[in-house]
């Protein structure tokens, strides 16, 4: 299995909280939306026990874009940071 450790790098202007990985590709949520002023810690928490390759997919290559919606494989191990 291979590891992809994603980064929280904030909140979009759309609510959506955004990670990106050592390569500068952008991940995300668009189930579930957080307040602007949520903290790293409140958004962490909140995915720590729930299976991430359902919830975070790929978004592109910039913040706040639109995201591409490709889903990351079950294969790859989904690590938040």
């Amino acid at each position: 299995m291979k590891d992809l450790r994603l980064k929280f790098k904030g909140i979009d202007d759309w609510n959506r909280p955004v990670f990106m990985d050592d390569n500068g590709r952008y991940f995300g949520d668009t189930e579930h939306l957080f307040d602007y002023t949520a903290s790293k810690d409140d958004v962490l928490n909140f995915y720590r026990n729930m299976p991430l390759n359902n919830c975070i997919c790929y978004f592109g290559q910039q913040f706040g874009c639109e995201p591409m919606g490709i889903d990351i494989k079950s294969n790859v191990k989904i690590i938040l940071e």
